[in-house]
């Protein structure tokens, strides 16, 4: 007994001292690169705004960029008669125009215009008095939208077009807070840290089992005990929040008779399913009445089967079917192999295909 309250009276000293005499709130780090994926802004534009979060805090950023990979369409245009001749009709170019306005200022991103594909990689530019103090603490609100561009004397007959197949984000040059005990360097003191030093634990330089890295205690004195864990503990974050469930978010466009009149191929899986980072970015052709009340989706997890329904609510249908342009994310999943089944309500089964998280 007396043994053991000498020793929590020495844990207890060595806490006090390290907040008597205190210590640095913060660590800089060595300048690092972060690259996360955006897949809420996957998809066709009109517009469409996503929040991300790289799950780190940062001292400074330098540089922020985008990979961003897509097809854009030009519209249709005639003139005006007056200070355009009426025919003949012409191309009208757009852009993709990427964004943040966290006020003051807002930092911006235009691609193109292109006929077709494109693969960029673009640095986010400052309007205003911008800075990037919004995003020290790594989240933020990212928009993407087409642009027409103003063609002088052009009257706009068919609207352009852009979808996006991929978007990351990358945050450069930045260094990230990392405390005394954020051993795996991530911006947090958690429970993989505790693990790193209950590996180190009442070990001295010449053990086996010595991490000098866990030597954190002011001066460092080459054992790790109760003096190393109680600035540890000044820094505690505990183990975090448990992993989002995965869920869905998802879009349907209006009905497109050209695509349904062009018909489909029997051969082929009508829907697609492509992997970004946790994420399943899904695409279909849903087929439903022109007329519907309503359309929605919705999704079921059991293990690793992941199925989707496509239900159409209905009272007074039209004479007509046609193809409703879907696209949706599901996420985020743990790594593993699953299965995605689709279903819709008059067809029942549409098909499965397997997806593989990395």
């Amino acid at each position: 007994m007396i043994q053991r309250t000498n020793r929590n009276i020495c844990l207890a000293a060595s806490i006090f001292l390290v907040l008597f005499y205190g210590l640095s709130s913060q660590a800089m780090g060595d300048t690092q690169t972060f690259t996360i994926p955006l897949p809420g802004l996957i998809g066709s534009l009109g517009s469409r705004t996503t929040t991300f979060d790289f799950q780190m805090n940062f001292v400074s950023i330098q540089r922020l960029s985008i990979q961003c990979s897509g097809t854009t369409t030009p519209g249709w245009g005639c003139g005006d008669g007056v200070e355009r001749p009426v025919f003949p009709y012409f191309d009208w170019p757009a852009q993709v125009t990427i964004y943040m306005d966290p006020g003051p200022g807002s930092w911006i991103v235009s691609i193109g215009p292109y006929d077709g594909s494109f693969s960029v990689e673009q640095s986010f530019q400052s309007l205003g008095p911008a800075t990037w103090e919004f995003l020290l603490d790594g989240q933020a609100e990212i928009t993407a939208y087409i642009s027409p561009l103003i063609v002088i004397g052009g009257v706009m007959l068919v609207e352009p077009t852009a979808t996006i197949t991929e978007a990351y984000l990358t945050v450069e040059d930045v260094q990230v807070f990392s405390p005394p005990g954020d051993f795996d360097e991530d911006g947090e003191v958690d429970c993989d840290d505790l693990r790193v030093l209950a590996l180190a634990w009442m070990s001295k330089s010449g053990d086996d089992n010595w991490n000098p890295d866990c030597d954190i205690s002011d001066p460092n004195d080459e054992v790790i005990d109760g003096q190393d864990f109680g600035v540890f503990a000044m820094y505690w974050d505990g183990c975090g929040d448990p992993p989002p469930e995965p869920g869905m978010s998802y879009n349907i466009e209006d009905c497109d008779l050209a695509k349904k009149m062009a018909g489909p191929d029997k051969d082929a899986l009508r829907f697609s399913a492509t992997v970004q980072g946790n994420y399943i970015l899904f695409e279909d052709m849903m087929t439903a009445n022109c007329c519907p009340d309503e359309l929605l989706l919705e999704i079921t997890l059991e293990g690793d089967l992941i199925t989707i329904y496509e239900i159409e609510y209905l009272t007074m249908p039209c004479y007509c079917i046609c193809d409703w342009p879907v696209t949706a994310t599901l996420g985020p999943f743990a790594s593993g192999t699953y299965t995605l089944e689709v279903y819709e309500d008059w067809g029942g089964f549409i098909g499965s295909t397997i997806v593989t998280i990395e």
